[in-house]
C-alpha cells in the first residue's frame, strides 16, 4: 500500500491563523490561564459530549470527550467520574464526537472540515502568545526582549507555562491543515500544497500563477483542492 510520508515541521512554526478579530486575555503573574480564559473559549464544546475514540489496534472507547484548546489535548471523563486526558495520541486513527471527526497531527489536533474526494482540510484551535513583558519596579512593564512575539505557537508540552513577574498576553487563533486519504495532515503553506500534490506540480504552478491564493483563508484552499481535483 502506497503511503505518503509528510515531514512535520511544527516546533518554531508560524501558521498562518484565520484573520477574525479575537479576544485577547491577559494573565497577570500568579494567575491562572484557566480562570481568565473562560470554558466557553477554552473548549470545542460547553459541555462533554459523548463520543468514541477508534485506535490504530483496532480497539475503540466510547465516553464524554471535550478537546481544550489551552493546553491542545483530548479529555475525556472517565468511569470514576475524574477527567483525565487522552495520554497515547499518537495511537488513536480518530476521535469522533457526535457528527465531528478529529485526527491527530503528531503534535495536535484538527478537527475536520470539508472533504473533497480523498483530500480533507482540517481546523486546528489553540492559544498563541501575542507578547510577554517584564514587571519591573513599581509594577511598570517593560517587553521582554526575545520572549516578545507577535504570533508564536507555544512548543508541545511547554503550552502556555507563565512565569513569574511575567505578564503574559494569549489569543484564540485557528491554523488550516491539508491531509490525505490515510488522514495525515500537515499545515496549510505554499510550500507544503507543493509537497501535497508532488505529481501535480505544473498544475499547481499555473493555478499560483492566474490567483493570489490565501493561505489562511479556507475559501482559497477550497476551492485550490477542488481545482486540483483531489488526491
Amino acid at each position: 500500500m502506497k503511503r505518503y510520508v509528510f515531514l512535520l515541521l511544527f516546533i518554531g512554526f508560524r501558521f498562518l491563523s484565520f484573520t477574525q478579530a479575537s479576544k485577547k486575555y491577559i494573565i497577570q503573574p500568579g494567575e491562572s490561564i484557566l480562570e481568565i480564559i473562560p470554558q466557553s473559549e477554552a473548549f470545542e464544546y460547553s459541555k462533554f459530549e459523548q463520543g468514541v475514540v477508534y485506535f490504530k489496534d483496532g480497539k475503540r472507547s466510547s465516553a464524554k470527550i471535550n478537546y481544550n484548546f489551552v493546553y491542545e489535548e483530548m479529555l475525556f471523563i472517565a468511569a470514576n467520574g475524574d477527567t483525565l486526558t487522552i495520554l497515547n495520541p499518537g495511537e488513536t486513527s480518530s476521535v469522533v464526537i457526535g457528527k465531528d471527526e478529529f485526527y491527530y497531527t503528531g503534535v495536535r489536533f484538527v478537527k475536520l472540515d470539508t472533504a473533497i474526494g480523498n483530500v480533507k482540510l482540517g481546523v486546528s484551535s489553540f492559544f498563541a502568545v501575542l507578547s510577554k513583558k517584564k514587571v519591573g519596579a513599581y509594577g511598570t512593564t517593560t517587553e521582554g526582549g526575545t520572549d516578545s512575539y507577535s504570533s508564536f505557537i507555544v512548543p508541545n508540552n511547554t503550552k502556555l507555562t507563565l512565569t513569574p513577574s511575567i505578564v503574559t498576553t494569549v489569543t484564540r487563533r485557528k491554523a488550516l491543515f491539508i491531509g490525505n486519504k490515510f488522514n495525515q495532515f500537515i499545515p496549510v503553506t505554499k510550500k507544503n500544497i507543493f509537497s501535497f500534490y508532488p505529481e501535480k506540480e505544473e498544475q499547481l504552478k499555473k493555478y499560483y500563477q492566474r490567483k493570489d491564493v490565501n493561505f489562511s483563508s479556507r475559501k482559497d484552499i477550497i476551492e485550490l483542492i477542488a481545482y486540483m481535483g483531489g488526491s
